[in-house]
């Protein structure tokens, strides 16, 4: 028996999970799993369904898919918990590098591998991984002590139960002080309860915890630009940069603030400061596209989508996107192609089957 095929044996009984993978290929990485008996797979497409297994059960392994926003938001989720402290997590990406930053700063087992899925290199990292033999089950239910109610909070932030949060956070940095996450989440909560003062108190904390991560700043820089004051703003997200001058995802979410506030030009210019960085990152091309497309700049936006396409012509977001691009051009027509493209992609995105009743013409 060759020491890879011991290796093998020694894992037969883990648990796989499989998220948002479509089913070519979550039947090729299946089969190649059941030639090495391991069979144990659970398989889900949508990201709360996926929680949901996650709440209920425990896995050795975690596999998911992170090219579409739903998937990006229960990865994050999935980091902020804290409850994957041994349990490898496979993050397949057209650009993993992505998502490096945010994983690492928990120190948890990371292993990236590119989209297409490419069974030599899946391969290499699951043997890579059980060589370390360091694989646990992942934590469900409650956590004991400050990560109860750290993960409680981050629930109820993430259902916009703000007061609710706010109180989970400040009893898990009662429990314990040196939380640097619990400051950093309640910080966030502050800012979207609009208590920017506060909100900066509590984040210069985190800052004196950890002076060299990157999310303080970038938090301190959201909670200027959030109270009006955009000079302090920007020399915050530099700060931030500054730690981390390759963090794509940072710089698309400081491009989101602008774009929410309709800064087109501003948004654009950390946008394409992420695609210099990843340009195969789709999320920044939809982002390009939604920017220049609400800025009625519809020939650039359309130039970016195709763009898109060639990255990922199975991607539902993008489909959505290009369709509300169509609509605010009053072309109602054409924008019901891709609100249907968007459906047959993924069934359950809601915002698609809602503007296809809102645009497509009652039937005869």
């Amino acid at each position: 028996m060759t020491p890879e095929e011991k290796l093998y044996l020694k894992h037969e009984k883990a648990r796989f999970l499989f998220v948002g993978f479509n089913p070519p290929e979550l039947k090729l990485i299946k089969a190649w799993l059941h030639a090495k008996h391991l069979t144990n797979i659970v398989d889900v497409r949508g990201a709360d369904d996926a929680w949901s297994k996650m709440d209920l059960s425990a896995f050795h392994f975690i596999f998911i898919t992170v090219d579409s926003d739903a998937n990006e938001a229960l990865f994050d989720r999935m980091v902020d918990s804290h409850r994957f402290p041994h349990t490898p997590l496979f993050v397949f990406s057209r650009s993993p590098e992505v998502y490096q930053h945010s994983y690492a700063k928990r120190n948890l087992m990371g292993r990236y591998c590119h989209l297409p899925v490419n069974m030599n290199e899946v391969e290499k990292q699951l043997l890579a991984t059980m060589q370390e033999g360091k694989v646990e089950k992942s934590q469900i239910g409650q956590l004991a002590g400050a990560m109860h109610f750290y993960n409680d909070g981050c629930k109820n932030l993430l259902a916009g139960n703000l007061a609710g949060a706010k109180e989970n956070f400040r009893l898990a940095l009662k429990e314990d002080p040196k939380l640097l996450d619990g400051f950093l989440k309640m910080g966030e909560t502050l800012i979207d309860q609009e208590d920017y003062d506060t909100a900066l108190r509590v984040l210069e904390k985190a800052h004196q915890i950890a002076p060299d991560d990157a999310r303080a700043p970038f938090l301190t820089g959201r909670a200027f630009f959030e109270k009006g004051d955009e000079k302090r703003a920007v020399e915050e997200f530099e700060k931030a940069l500054a730690m981390e001058k390759n963090n794509v995802k940072m710089i698309m979410d400081i491009g989101n603030l602008f774009l929410e506030k309709n800064r087109i030009d501003e948004a654009l210019s950390y946008f394409n400061m992420a695609k210099d960085k990843s340009p195969d990152f789709l999320y920044i091309y939809n982002r390009i596209g939604i920017a220049l497309s609400r800025a009625g700049r519809f020939d650039e936006a359309e130039q970016t989508y195709n763009h898109a396409l060639a990255i990922d012509k199975e991607d539902a977001g993008l489909y959505f996107n290009i369709g509300m691009m169509w609509h605010r051009r009053q072309n109602d027509p054409k924008s019901v192609e891709f609100f249907k493209k968007a459906v047959e992609l993924d069934p359950f995105m809601k915002e698609a089957r809602e503007m296809l009743a809102k645009v497509q013409p009652p039937a005869a």
